[in-house]
């Protein structure tokens, strides 16, 4: 009969700690893995979330530009326009709904077709009566560049949103309402 030693619950557990020595730092690393994701994933949910809100900003600064634009050639078919003068309306209409942006783009034609570059100095020809226009309407594209929150942990210091809108005026025969005394109305 062979007597057995017992061991200690305390013999056991300093054996165990003994064992584990070289693990000790290993939750110091996995926490800090796990912090740097954590920031990563907020920064990016509050980053895009910011930036889809710049892009709907960016679409209403286009939209009222464009519109804006087309109202202008349709109320000074008459007379000609400078580019600068287009150049400052849409730069203005821009900036009062998203300051900051920057407008580039096209005037078209009654078909949507590219007559020249907004800002090359181009002057808008007046409409004699009964002809079409050469300029007819506007596609531009509004671009701002913000700053980000927290992801520049991540070195992504600024993002930037582009929208794009057309303005056009001219009678398209689908569109044209007819008022009780015979006078013809485009909606807006």
């Amino acid at each position: 009969m062979s007597v057995g030693r017992s061991v200690s619950p305390i013999s056991r557990m300093m054996a165990h700690a003994r064992e584990r020595r070289g693990q000790s730092g290993q939750s110091i690393i996995l926490f800090a893995l796990m912090l740097v994701s954590i920031v990563a994933a907020t920064g990016l949910v509050v980053d895009a979330g910011y930036s889809f809100e710049q892009q709907r900003l960016a679409q209403n600064a286009a939209d009222a530009a464009s519109l804006a634009a087309a109202q202008y050639l349709a109320s000074h078919m008459s007379t000609s326009i400078s580019d600068s003068t287009m150049v400052a309306l849409l730069d203005n209409y821009a900036a009062a709904n998203l300051p900051g942006s920057t407008v580039s783009g096209h005037y078209v034609d009654g078909n949507g077709t590219v007559v020249v570059a907004i800002g090359s100095g181009y002057t808008i020809p007046a409409v004699s009566i009964g002809s079409a226009p050469t300029v007819a309407g506007v596609k531009i594209t509004v671009t701002h560049s913000h700053g980000t929150f927290l992801m520049r942990v991540l070195n992504v210091d600024s993002v930037t949103v582009k929208a794009s809108a057309s303005g056009m005026y001219g009678s398209d025969s689908s569109l044209v309402n007819n008022l009780g005394n015979g006078t013809q109305v485009l909606p807006f």
